[in-house]
Order: C-alpha cells, then sequence, then structure tokens
C-alpha cells in the first residue's frame, strides 16, 4: 500500500518559531497526533460547559485537572480542549504542566512543561497537544495534575476556555479519577465558579 508523506511537526515548529522557553510549543492545528502510550484520558462530551481561564477578578488566573494514570509509561505530550474568547496579544501563551499531587491538589512543583501562543487557537473548540520538554514517567495508580496558566491579564471578554463535561444534570458523566479545580485568590485551590462536577476534556499520551 503506498505512503503518504510524512512531515517532521517538530522541525517546522522551529521554522515557524513556535518554540517556547518552558519546552516546545504544542501545535494547535492538530488533533490526535501523539505517538505516546494512552495513560488517561477524558472525552466525554455530552453536555459541555467551558470553564474560563483569568475571567473573573474574584477567583485565581488558573486551572488545574487532577488525574489517575492507568498504566506506568512515559509520556511527551499532553492535549488539552481550548478556544480563543475574543482578542488576546500576539505573544499571549497558554501553559500547561504536569504536577504530582499534594494533599488533593497540584504540587507546584513541574514533572515537565510546554507553551502554546494563543493566538494559533480558534474561535471553534479544538484539542490542543503540548509537546513536553522532557518526557515524563507517569506510575499506574498515582495521581497527576494537568495546570494549565494564561500569560495575560483578567479579562471578562478575552480569554481561553477549557472545554469541560458538566455533570450536574442527571444522566451525564464525569471523570470518577479526578477533579476539576480553579486557584484562588490567596493562592490555594477550589471548585471556583462552576461547582464540583465538572471535569475538563484531556488526552495524556494520547
Amino acid at each position: 500500500m503506498a505512503r503518504g508523506k510524512v512531515y517532521n511537526f517538530k522541525r517546522l515548529a522551529v521554522f515557524f518559531g513556535l518554540l517556547g522557553a518552558a519546552g516546545p510549543l504544542g501545535c494547535a492545528l492538530i488533533e490526535g497526533e501523539s505517538t505516546d502510550t494512552c495513560v488517561a484520558a477524558f472525552t466525554s462530551e455530552s453536555n459541555v460547559q467551558d470553564v474560563a481561564l483569568n475571567s473573573n477578578a474574584l477567583f485565581g488566573s488558573e486551572l488545574a485537572q487532577s488525574f489517575v494514570a492507568t498504566i506506568t509509561a512515559q509520556v511527551t505530550t499532553v492535549s488539552v480542549k481550548l478556544t480563543q474568547n475574543g482578542t488576546l496579544g500576539s505573544n499571549d501563551l497558554i501553559t500547561l504542566s504536569l504536577q504530582g499531587d499534594s494533599s488533593g491538589n497540584p504540587s507546584g512543583t513541574d514533572l515537565a512543561s510546554s507553551e502554546v501562543l494563543v493566538r494559533t487557537m480558534g474561535s471553534t473548540a479544538r484539542l490542543v497537544t503540548f509537546t513536553l520538554g522532557s518526557a515524563v514517567s507517569l506510575t499506574q495508580g498515582t495521581t497527576y495534575w494537568i495546570r494549565l496558566s494564561p500569560s495575560y491579564g483578567t479579562s471578562a471578554a478575552n480569554h481561553v476556555k477549557w472545554s469541560a463535561q458538566d455533570g450536574s444534570d442527571s444522566g451525564f458523566s464525569t471523570y470518577d479519577d479526578g477533579v476539576l479545580k480553579q486557584s484562588t485568590t490567596g493562592g490555594g485551590w477550589g471548585s471556583g465558579d462552576f461547582g464540583t462536577k465538572r471535569d475538563a476534556i484531556f488526552r495524556v499520551g494520547c
């Protein structure tokens, strides 16, 4: 069977200047490109309710979703479903970091991280793949966190949204092995303005 052309997306990213200080910038235009082993995923979208990053001064600027590794494996990519809302600066970034768990919250210590330019995202939700700066070994049965941090300031009109499944209504499932949290202005973590029955869309190594 004839094979199509294979493109080196890492070289293309370098060519177009899509490399960040925290690691390679993910590609917002390609869905499902990872060749890693799938360690964890939540992709249910029967009742999607987006959660905004840094849109309300009453809450913190960051979001984090926990997950439990289903196998022991190394991963180099994490994908999350994001949307650009409004207009942001050409150099504004979203930083994704993988962290361990500390008493039910992100540990604050990066296992690895990556950045994506907001301008590469669109106004329609799409799966954005972040290529980590180094491979991360995850252990089966252990809780980890996907943490998103924006470089832009608080704005109700101009921000990035993370697609999430809302389980508040009867009949809609959420992710059993994790929870979505929002940072607080006091430096901690809580359920934000969306409650405890919402989980973000993600893939780790998938």
